[in-house]
């Protein structure tokens, strides 16, 4: 008697060990889904970056040759609408700010804009903010070379439809002490998309845009 109560107790075991091609399916879409749900939830840390090599002749002070001009690694990520991006340059190039970290900050999502705490670039001029990787030359104008420079601060970013504005509050030039940067920058696009955070026609579109 004892056998035959093993035995069924056995044979049940065995049947329901063994799944069905639906049965697999259904779990490989759960998995999938699964899956999606984190990555849209989770995005990175990724790392990236860029270099560029100037080459400078001038004879009359005997410069001739190779130099770094930038030399980035970035390292960006986020998680349900947390966003974060870390900058270092290892090149001592021509830029403007030549520190070692350029961007330390963190993007946490306020009801329907945006604030960042950390060190970034007050948001004043376009060709100052435009990467430098997307330059049309490797060196800013002269008012971007100004505003070209990182600052500890905080700051608010928003979007209406065609009306971006941004708005931050930074250490100043005399670092932290008692003056403040107070920026306010605000772009319309007038047509199409707009001009882009590139300078020329690089990654352009078809249509015409103008900002």
């Amino acid at each position: 008697m004892k056998k035959l109560v093993y035995g069924a107790a056995a044979l049940t075991l065995a049947s329901s060990a063994f799944a069905s091609d639906t049965d697999w399916s259904a779990f490989d879409q759960d998995v999938e889904a699964l899956a999606t749900s984190i990555a849209a939830d989770h995005d990175g840390p990724k790392v990236g970056g860029y270099l560029q090599t100037l080459y400078t002749n001038n004879s009359d002070n005997d410069i001739s040759g190779f130099a770094p001009m930038r030399a980035r690694i970035a390292l960006t990520g986020g998680r349900g609408g947390y966003t974060y991006k870390m900058m270092v340059d290892a090149a001592d190039g021509s830029d403007a700010n030549s520190d070692i970290i350029r961007d330390a900050y963190v993007n946490i999502p306020v009801s329907t804009v945006s604030s960042r705490f950390g060190r970034f670039k007050p948001a004043v001029s376009r060709n100052g903010l435009t990467s430098g990787s997307k330059l049309f030359f490797t060196a800013r104008s002269p008012i971007g070379d100004s505003f070209d420079g990182r600052q500890d601060g905080v700051g608010l970013y928003g979007d209406f439809d065609q009306l971006s504005w941004a708005l931050s509050i930074t250490n100043g030039a005399d670092g932290p002490t008692d003056d403040y940067l107070i920026a306010l920058r605000i772009s319309l696009d007038l047509m199409g998309e707009g001009v882009g955070n590139v300078e020329g026609a690089y990654n352009a579109g078809d249509e015409i845009g103008a900002t």
